[in-house]
């Protein structure tokens, strides 16, 4: 609380200042005397900026005395900029600004509309952190828990497991700056935490990607963009955020370009805490059927988060349009955690059998290094991108865990010695991505691209597992999780694309081919190695058809991939918990699946009105199966099966009912089914959300005051060995600007502590049901100053 009192100290201390400010007014038209909206106006060396009405008009407010440049940009029409002189409390009305068209940006052109948060386009959707005040001073898991037809797993301070369209993590790549960040399963969740909203710019979601891009992610791409440099010669951004669970967040930007050169650099401390409160019971039975014992679990589970991430980028540019720009981004993450578990065990005549607590502390250190370069020449009608970029990833883990006798009130007996077990972790990823690719337009209708990209990774995971002797106080090694896992995964991709543009409609047909080497290495007692590859054929075809100006059809289909995860191919054991372990299969084949989409638009003036149908017909599907052992402990298990069908309904509405309130509304339906000669014959796929429902509701109130409402609803998961009931949590955010260049955020998650899970699974012998319960009404509050 000292945070929110050193803050709140702050702002009473600013608010005596005084300004007095102007209004720009503007109208845009073409060169054709037409008017044209949603263009975009910003102003250089602020952030303050608007896009245009349906009249081609837009207005800008609270602007403070001085001289200004006005950037306006508009897809298939060239830069155009502004000089405008605002004197204190007057409006400025600049001259009509007349756009002339870039003809080599034609085959560019994509109709796009934007209300609130949600801009859309032909299967893709554009979220821009600054219309999310209900996620200030969050990050990257934050912003995407709000996106279209996805749903985050864990608690308000710890998202983890991306699931989107229905489906598990790793149905889905996310990128960094669009370029590859190595980042899979839990490691890509935590890293994504580790970026603060203040660094991204905006998050899209891609559906179904061309050729040109990473085939991996059988459900389509996120894609985090990160900000970039202005054109102003200096500017800079320093805040502040603190929340009432003893959490803060703190970020200092600055920015400077002159000339053909730019610099800019940002630095983010964050630090959060997570608690969780699980209660279930375990119900076991003999092989006839009959009740064998059951048990009552209960457990709580403290965890601290302290993220660093830094980040620098530097551009140079020269007059005969060569384009140099090298990235940098460092985050590194430090995590505490402390869990104890009471199991309280009782014979079918409900007599008492047995209790035991366990006590675990956890110490986990994370390192995520991400270089990148670029150099990019263009030419008059023609385009040559050069880029690498390299992930280094260095995670370890160090765990203590006891395990006591108790009687049936939970109470430990002290005079028996706990069973002691320790766990050290080191986890390592080399990461490399280079990619060359040429464009070329052909006239304005046709154009060219080909290029390569390769994907080279390389993941080392030593594990050390020793168990304590109470006899000898000794410690030995345990044989089953004392390992050494060695992956290393190599795809080679080549492809072309060619984009027909007609008067009402955009063909893009595409072409990549992979091929992927693969060599594992397990090392315990003994040596297994083992290697594969293959070749992967992946064609791609996209129509957009424009029904007006303002609507339009767009179909695709394409072959894509999901590659297994680096955890699901690891052979030897991981404790999940005391009663769950899961074993992968290093022998696992890629699923590939045909992806096809059906998506229709219209804006009708103030009115947004989407939706697309998308199906998977997926073959070679990896597929989780859950078994128990005979001493009741639930086995995860992975294996191949023949195919599966996977297909959903999105509908997407969006509507600026009044000048100061818009709601964006998205209603998603997804179904699965295995087709498989096996038990999971018509079941769901694993992690299988039935629906999700999303309203983002923006108040534009007078003052400079912006609230948010967020309302996120994911229906059930129900197969045939696990279920999870519906849950729905609501986020608030108010932001209040400060003057010309200050602003005041005030943000509620899970407003109404709703976010309870309760989960259950099933084998032949055992059901475990399991509430998670996680503290709600986290209250943050910050500052932004923007110089």
């Amino acid at each position: 609380m000292k945070y929110i009192f050193t803050l709140l100290t702050f702002i009473l201390s600013i608010v005596a200042i005084q300004a007095q400010n102007g209004i720009i007014k503007g109208f845009i038209i073409s060169e054709q005397n037409k008017t044209l909206a949603n263009v975009n106006i910003s102003i250089l060396s602020s952030t303050k900026g608007t896009i245009s009405n349906e009249n081609g008009e837009f207005e800008i407010k609270n602007i403070a005395p001085g001289n200004y440049t006005l950037l306006i940009s508009f897809i298939g029409y060239e830069n155009h900029e502004v000089s405008v002189k605002v004197n204190p409390n007057e409006t400025t009305v600049v001259p009509a600004i007349f756009l002339k068209e870039n003809v080599n940006q034609l085959l560019e052109v994509v109709l796009s509309s934007k209300i609130g948060v949600t801009q859309v386009e032909p299967q893709k959707v554009i979220f821009s952190t600054k219309d999310l005040p209900s996620q200030n001073g969050g990050t990257a898991g934050d912003i995407l828990k709000n996106m279209l037809s996805v749903a985050m797993g864990g608690s308000p301070n710890h998202n983890r497991d991306i699931r989107y369209r229905g489906l598990g993590n790793g149905y889905t790549t996310v990128l960094i700056n669009g370029k590859q960040s190595g980042m899979s399963g839990n490691n890509r969740e935590t890293v994504l935490d580790m970026i603060p909203a203040s660094q991204i710019d905006f998050i899209e979601i891609i559906s179904n990607p061309g050729a040109d891009q990473t085939s991996n992610g059988i459900n389509g791409i996120l894609n985090v963009v990160l900000k970039k440099g202005t054109n102003s010669d200096s500017n800079g951004q320093i805040s502040f955020f603190t929340d009432n669970q003893n959490g803060y967040n703190g970020n200092v930007a600055l920015k400077h370009s002159k000339d053909n050169f730019a610099i800019s650099g940002s630095y983010d401390k964050l630090t959060r805490n997570a608690n969780k409160f699980d209660d279930g019971s375990i119900i076991k039975y003999n092989n006839d059927g009959s009740l064998k014992e059951s048990s009552i679990v209960s457990s709580s589970e403290n965890k601290s988060f302290d993220n660093n991430t830094a980040s620098a980028k530097i551009g140079y540019f020269t007059k005969n349009n060569w384009n140099f720009k090298a990235d940098y981004i460092f985050s590194k993450q430090y995590e505490d955690k402390d869990k104890e578990e009471l199991n309280l065990t009782y014979k079918n005549d409900d007599s008492f059998k047995n209790g035991k607590k366990t006590q675990e502390t956890e110490d986990k250190t994370i390192k995520f290094n991400n270089p990148s370069l670029s150099l990019t020449k263009k030419w008059d009608v023609s385009t040559l991108d050069i880029e690498f970029s390299a992930n280094f990833s260095d995670e370890n883990k160090d765990k203590l865990k006891k395990d006591y006798a108790t009687d049936i009130s939970g109470t430990i007996n002290y005079k028996n010695l706990p069973n002691q077990e320790t766990e050290a972790e080191k986890i390592n990823f080399k990461n490399y991505f280079p990619s060359i690719a040429f464009k070329s337009n052909i006239g304005n209708k046709i154009s060219i691209k080909t290029g390569f990209q390769g994907f080279l990774t390389n993941r080392v995971l030593e594990k050390e597992s020793k168990k304590l002797n109470n006899s000898t106080n000794e410690w030995a090694p345990i044989s089953a999780r004392t390992f050494v896992f060695d992956l290393i995964e190599n795809t080679y991709a080549g492809y072309v694309t060619t984009n027909l543009s007609f008067d009402k409609t955009k063909v893009i047909v595409g072409y990549r081919h992979e091929f992927t080497d693969i060599s594992t290495i397990a090392t315990s007692t003994a040596k297994e190695e083992n290697k594969s590859n293959y070749h992967l054929a992946l064609p791609n075809l996209n129509v957009t058809y424009s029904l007006t100006e303002k609507s339009y059809l767009k179909s695709s289909v394409g072959r894509r991939v999901r590659r297994p995860a680096y955890n699901d191919m690891n052979p030897f054991e991981e404790v999940k918990s005391s009663t769950e372990i899961k074993i992968g299969n290093p022998d696992l084949k890629p699923e590939k699946a045909w992806a096809y989409e059906l998506g229709y638009f219209n804006e009708i003036k103030t009115l947004n009105f989407g939706v697309n149908v998308f199906h998977r017909n997926i073959s070679d599907l990896i597929q989780k199966s859950i078994s128990t052992n005979e001493t009741g402990v639930t086995i995860e298990s992975f294996t191949n099966l023949n195919k599966a069908v996977s297909s959903g309904t999105e509908f997407l509405i969006g509507l600026k009912a009044t000048k100061w309130y818009n709601i964006n509304i998205n209603y998603s339906k997804f179904w699965s089914e295995i087709k498989d000669n096996s038990s999971f014959n018509g079941d769901a796929l694993k992690d299988q959300t039935d629906w999700t429902f999303k309203s983002i509701h923006d108040f534009k109130l007078p003052k400079n005051i912006n609230i948010q409402v967020v309302t996120n609803v994911v229906g059930p998961k129900e197969t045939k060995q696990e279920q999870e009931k519906t849950i729905w949590f609501t986020d608030l955010g108010l932001e209040k600007q400060l003057f010309t260049n200050g602003f005041f955020s005030f943000r509620v998650s899970d407003v109404f502590d709703t976010l309870k899970k309760e989960k259950t699974k099933n084998t032949i012998v055992q059901i475990e049901r399991k509430t998670e319960n996680t503290p709600g009404t986290i209250i943050s509050a910050g500052l932004r100053w923007q110089f």
